[in-house]
């Protein structure tokens, strides 16, 4: 075996880009990387054909990827051009915005400049529509596995990818691209293939993880994920295919989109929590029903059966036995049934109406509780919570003993309650009450025990073009580090820096020239007495402003990326009366202000030194770290 580290591999495969575009932000995805397939030719710096090892493959981390260029030159033959002096030139034209691993594959997606780089996007889209285009890989650090007739790529850092055209590719067409979901204004789910379907319903998924980690997708926000994901799950749930309540970030999506859907349940917990029986005796509808599900065709009616729940699961009865469990929802202009289990052998209908009699009870039982139980006292802090001078988590102790007696007591005192405690319902349930955790007595504040200090900003100069030098930096990625998908700027620049640190008893900002500046007691006396923060403000027009969070009580916020990060900026400005600086999100330099100002993209960890401040005073674009 053999170390190698190589600037710019090229191991390419195909790509397809959208026809469908938003502003200066054309769609595309295709296959990254798949492994355990040969290629056809060798790539550039190396002597014979390779393969990726599956392994290599799982050891990437796919948020390492996001953010990472894609090149292009004029002609698509190279990775990069050289000029005159023999000097080279690399055009970013786009970037990856999200990505997942299936079945040794890892997929991209993300978006092309169009109009940043009209020419070279135009031949790229030619090329494509030819079917002569291919996507070159670009890594280091690679370590190689001589296989005498290949290398095997058993390990390698991805650091971008060139859009080439096939001929000059070493994989050519052996990778299959995907269509991605061009336009979420226009996107249909009831149009597509049910395997794009299913491949889309997982992008959703991938999207939803990545913004819920911090992370941006283009334009798409939580909220428009969540739309889209519950149109995505009608349609799956219409041409009856199985959708899950899952776990981790599959499962607070799949929460969070039920409610926006018109089929409300989830098909591995169908048969425990189907409402009601419906009757149909005519055998040859329900036969031809069952038909179609297996070919995931779907049902449409003329109009809604009575006394069926709209969009909830029913179990559908014919001659006396349970054939399946069903569900029927008006979805868009259309009443569709759903068919998520049909049982192979049916059950005696005497059992569905046992089960229906226990949710009547179970109705009843429900509407005779009261609406809110109070039990004092019931939870305490313990532990180093108290214990310690500070403390890493919270510590809370139930006040009861194994059998809750004491809620048991609350819930009702004429008769004798029995509660288990378990993760899964054992049997029929109902979701009755919202556990809230209040705040009582006053908790000790939490001291902050290291220091503190302002991120410094890296200064960049440049010359008046400035359009020209915030599309490169924008786009490229690569040479500072510091703006993956999207980037946030202010024009308010401030006079002096400070680190305000407020607890229970004063509110008192530390600037950067070291002066200890304390608050009139109204304004320590309005904040809440249980905060304990700390923050980057800017002293802008005769006033201090809240600009970044460090600490919120225990929670070290400076971890957090940026946007989360504004969120607890905006609970400090509203806690102590204080104005907020005006961050905003730019997608291109015609949205940007004037020089100077500030820049800050939207993964940044405070402290690591990914603040960035524009001026043009200089001829040339030439960056000055102070």
């Amino acid at each position: 075996m053999m170390d190698i580290v190589i600037a710019r591999a090229a191991f390419p495969i195909q790509l397809e880009i959208s026809e469908r575009a938003f502003p200066n932000r054309r769609p595309v995805k295709a296959v990254l990387f798949r492994a355990n397939v040969r290629s056809i030719a060798p790539p550039s710096g190396a002597d014979r054909p390779v393969v990726i090892d599956r392994r290599a493959i799982d050891a990437i981390d796919l948020d390492r990827l996001i953010g990472l260029p894609l090149h292009a030159t004029e002609d698509l033959t190279a990775h990069w051009e050289t000029d005159e002096r023999g000097e080279k030139k690399v055009y970013s034209i786009g970037t990856i915005t999200s990505v997942l691993k299936k079945d040794g594959m890892i997929i991209g997606s993300g978006y092309l400049w169009d109009i940043d780089f009209a020419d070279l996007v135009e031949n790229v889209r030619q090329a494509a529509a030819n079917g002569e285009l291919a996507v070159s890989w670009e890594m280091t650090d690679v370590v190689l596995q001589d296989e005498g007739d290949h290398y095997r790529i058993l390990g390698f850092q991805p650091t971008g990818w060139a859009l080439l055209r096939a001929q000059f590719a070493a994989y050519r067409d052996l990778m299959p691209a995907l269509a991605a979901i061009a336009d979420k204004r226009t996107y249909d789910p009831r149009k597509v293939e049910l395997k794009v379907l299913l491949d889309d319903h997982r992008i959703m998924h991938a999207y939803y993880a990545t913004l819920m980690r911090g992370g941006t997708i283009s334009n798409w926000t939580v909220a428009e994920v969540v739309q889209m994901h519950a149109r995505i799950a009608d349609e799956m749930l219409a041409r009856h295919v199985q959708h899950r309540r899952g776990e981790g970030y599959a499962k607070a999506l799949n929460e969070e989109s039920l409610p926006k859907q018109a089929f409300k349940f989830f098909t591995d917990e169908v048969i425990n929590s189907f409402v009601d029986v419906w009757v149909n005796d005519d055998e040859e509808e329900v036969k031809s029903w069952i038909k179609s599900a297996e070919k995931h065709k779907p049902i449409e009616l003329d109009a809604l059966p009575r006394k069926v729940p709209e969009g909830l699961p029913v179990a559908l009865q014919c001659k006396d036995q349970i054939v399946a469990i069903v569900a029927v929802a008006r979805v868009g202009d259309s009443i569709l049934l759903s068919v998520p289990k049909v049982f192979s052998e049916p059950l005696p209908a005497s059992l569905a109406s046992e089960a229906k009699s226990k949710f009547t009870l179970a109705n009843e039982v429900l509407s005779s509780l009261p609406d809110v139980i109070v039990v004092p006292g019931y939870i305490a802090v313990t532990g180093s919570s108290l214990l310690t001078s500070f403390s890493q988590d919270l510590d809370l102790l139930i006040c009861d003993n194994g059998k809750l007696e004491r809620v048991a007591r609350e819930v009702s005192a004429d008769k004798e309650v029995h509660i288990t405690i378990t993760d899964k319902p054992a049997g029929l349930s109902f979701p009755v009450y919202d556990l809230v955790l209040v705040k009582r007595p006053r908790r000790p504040i939490i001291p902050i025990n290291e220091p503190e200090k302002l991120a410094p900003h890296s200064t960049v100069r440049v010359d008046d073009d400035l359009n020209s030098f915030l599309s490169a930096r924008m786009r490229s990625l690569g040479d500072l580090d510091v703006y993956p998908a999207c980037v946030y700027c202010t024009d308010m620049i401030p006079q002096r820096r400070g680190l305000l640190k407020a607890d229970g008893n004063s509110v008192e900002i530390i600037t950067d020239e070291d002066e200890v500046i304390t608050f009139a007691s109204d304004i320590s006396e309005r904040h809440p007495s249980c905060l304990t923060l700390t923050a980057e403000v800017w002293w802008i027009d005769g006033t201090w402003m809240v600009a970044d969070c460090l600490w919120w009580n225990a929670t070290k916020v400076a971890e957090l990326p940026f946007p989360w990060r504004l969120s607890f900026a905006q609970k400090i400005s509203d806690a102590l009366v204080i104005p907020l600086v005006k961050w905003r999100v730019i997608w291109s330099p015609k949205e940007a202000p004037k020089p100077p100002f500030i820049l800050q993209d939207s993964q940044a960890v405070y402290d690591a030194g990914r603040i960035v401040m524009l001026s043009n005073k200089a001829s040339k674009a030439k960056e000055v770290v102070q």
